[in-house]
């Protein structure tokens, strides 16, 4: 059995702070791509405020998904519902996510047997 699936707590905050990193980078190529195509079309910069609004949603956007995934496959890990993921979305309701017992039994078959 893999580590991430003994360890699903430890593996969706890892997966939330990884979706944070990969929506933090698709934002900052979007926005460069945005910025300098439009410097060089217009010869001016664009509006600071329109850029930074844009990349807020993308952002969000990004995150939101990415995280719902994650929740969603630690809650079918766990033996428990989808719907359960979606307390992600309710603040601090990510802590309810944490603290849901396993329904699944796992067995360690990698221990050693005890002989008499």
């Amino acid at each position: 059995m893999g580590w991430l699936k003994m360890h699903l707590n430890w593996a969706m905050v890892l997966g939330w702070i990884l979706a944070i990193g990969i929506g933090i980078a698709i934002v900052y190529i979007v926005w460069f791509c945005w910025y300098f195509a439009a410097a060089k079309r217009l010869m001016n910069t664009p509006s600071q405020d329109l850029t930074v609004s844009v990349a807020i949603v993308i952002f969000l956007i990004i995150v939101i998904i990415l995280s719902l995934g994650v929740s969603i496959w630690a809650c079918i890990q766990k033996g428990r519902k989808r719907e359960w993921a979606l307390l992600w979305l309710v603040p601090f309701g990510f802590i309810v996510l944490l603290v849901l017992k396993n329904k699944r039994v796992i067995s360690n078959i990698e221990s050693p047997k005890l002989t008499d």
